[in-house]
């Protein structure tokens, strides 16, 4: 994944547009689906982000959130995110 984000930033999307998260960081334990619009909420106030480009999403070992898929499903139909997943 960080490689992958390098090359992004490589091709001049700017840092800002990208939001890593890893799932079996110790801080998220009991992170339920309901949480994460506010994770979302809180990149997009604490970002400023370049308009001209997508959002990058990284998600790691995305499996110790339950059904998160269901919202990777909801965020990538808006067309503004590119996603990028690990089990």
């Amino acid at each position: 994944m960080f490689n992958i984000m390098k090359t992004i930033i490589n091709n001049g999307v700017p840092r800002h547009n990208i939001l890593y998260i890893n799932f079996e960081d110790k801080r998220l334990i009991g992170l339920e689906v309901e949480d994460f619009d506010f994770i979302i909420d809180t990149f997009y106030s604490l970002t400023e982000l370049d308009k001209k480009y997508k959002i990058y999403l990284f998600f790691d070992e995305m499996q110790n959130v339950k059904n998160l898929d269901r919202v990777i499903k909801r965020l990538y139909d808006t067309g503004k995110y590119s996603t990028f997943l690990t089990e």
